[in-house]
């Protein structure tokens, strides 16, 4: 499963959950230690308690240290606070894969692409359509 998700990843020309912010993978990247991001995030999270893009940045950081339940939390309530959220909708979607749920993933990932295209973000959303069909 991992695998497959670096192949979709690699595709859509990332190397976390972000659409938007792509950045190339470094060993310092491969090696920083995210709590310091975490611990970051949640200070924010005390002053901004409704910040959909501290939720979607701490559930980054989650994501990186493959806290997949915390992520979760996280986007999840990235997507309430802003339900036309593509990334945060991305990033759950790849959550769903390393957990084996195609199907989550999917709906997922259509979600992100129909929110990318709405947006006038048709780079995004080819990059999107092309990575659902690898899955």
């Amino acid at each position: 499963m991992k695998l497959k998700r670096l192949v979709i990843m690699a595709t859509i020309g990332i190397s976390m959950p972000v659409i938007a912010n792509t950045f190339i993978p470094t060993k310092a990247v491969a090696q920083k230690d995210f709590s310091q991001d975490i611990t970051r995030e949640k200070q924010l999270l005390n002053i901004h308690l409704n910040d959909a893009e501290t939720y979607y940045s701490l559930g980054n950081a989650y994501y990186n240290q493959k806290k997949w339940e915390s992520a979760l939390t996280d986007y999840n309530k990235a997507i309430e606070i802003n339900p036309n959220y593509a990334d945060a909708y991305f990033s759950r979607g790849m959550i769903w894969i390393e957990l084996g749920d195609k199907q989550k993933a999917i709906n997922d990932l259509q979600t992100a692409a129909q929110i990318s295209q709405q947006q006038g973000n048709t780079v995004a959303y080819k990059k999107i359509m092309d990575a659902i069909e690898k899955i």
